[in-house]
């Protein structure tokens, strides 16, 4: 056997010394090892069931839009109406096109002045923070309605959108199961509530804004049109009045989850997770161990010097 056919006999010889000598090390301080493992999962088990829980409250529902009553439903109408209104000189764009009324909730659903203004009405900053919050003795650390919007549209209220299902969920996080689930149901009741009202004022409005241009119009297609467009807003505006859940229609409202079906803490993954972060450090402490008393007990080379 040559020299280059034994070397690599040697060092797979090498590498089992190597690990025959950590695993006897590990053997060795197996007790640290396992005094750290199970002094860590105490611990996590002991902070994971500290920790003030937080429930999960849900609303299922599914959009309520039946199809705007804009040109876009027009079959056509709406593109061939954009070059006679420039000859009738008069503006009817507002009537072109426009998104659906689902987009447009959800938008104002996650706004600021939406969330906002539900903070205000409920007086929910005080439920939001502490007591010792407010009593910061530095103004820029008293919480604001800022910080409210943030913490609330962050922390607690979460929309998720299902495409394949075509349902919308809005979820509230919160320690209170029963606040949490008037919080979602309440939230869907407000934004039925304001796109219902919201619409109705546009009603109103492009209806006054159409018979006002009616008269100045000759062209006999655009009048057309614009009859078209007054019989559509109007159509709009009594689905608005007769309809409570004009943008959503809630399938599953949300209800008070049992005090033992809380989504946060998740104790066993974090006592799981402890305990690893218990046998790594205690991994590390015996192999540092052993390095100390190698070090220690390691001779000392002494260096003579002759002076001749």
């Amino acid at each position: 056997m040559t020299a280059a056919d034994s070397a690599p006999d040697a060092a797979l010889d090498a590498e089992r010394v190597n690990v025959l000598y950590y695993w006897d090390i590990f053997k060795r301080g197996k007790l640290l090892m396992a005094g750290l493992t199970l002094g860590f999962a105490a611990l996590g088990a002991g902070a994971a069931f500290v920790i003030e829980p937080v429930y999960k409250s849900t609303v299922t529902m599914i959009s309520a839009d039946r199809g705007d009553a804009n040109l876009d439903i027009g079959g056509g109408l709406g593109s061939s109406l954009q070059g006679l209104s420039s000859l009738a000189q008069i503006d009817l764009s507002p009537f072109i096109g426009g998104s659906g009324v689902k987009q447009e909730a959800l938008a104002i659903l996650k706004s600021r002045g939406f969330v906002s203004k539900f903070i205000e009405q409920r007086n929910l900053m005080p439920v939001l923070f502490d007591k010792e919050d407010f009593a910061a003795r530095n103004p820029e650390k008293i919480p604001t309605l800022q910080d409210a919007y943030e913490k609330f549209s962050e922390d607690i209220l979460d929309i998720h959108e299902d495409i394949v299902e075509n349902t919308i969920k809005l979820n509230i996080y919160w320690k209170d199961p029963t606040v949490g689930s008037n919080w979602a149901n309440s939230l869907v009741t407000e934004i039925n509530s304001h796109m219902r009202k919201d619409t109705i004022e546009e009603t109103q409005k492009s209806i006054a804004y159409l018979e006002k241009v009616l008269p100045n119009v000759e062209i006999i297609q655009i009048q057309q049109a614009i009859y078209e467009l007054i019989q559509a807003q109007i159509h709009k505006s009594m689905l608005a009045e007769t309809r409570e859940n004009y943008a959503f229609k809630v399938i599953d409202s949300a209800v008070p989850a049992d005090s033992d079906r809380f989504v946060r803490p998740r104790r066993v993954l974090i006592t799981l997770s402890a305990s690893v972060l218990g046998l790594l450090i205690g991994g590390f402490s015996v192999i540092w161990r052993d390095y100390i008393r190698r070090v220690s007990t390691a001779p000392v080379n002494k260096t003579v010097v002759r002076n001749d």
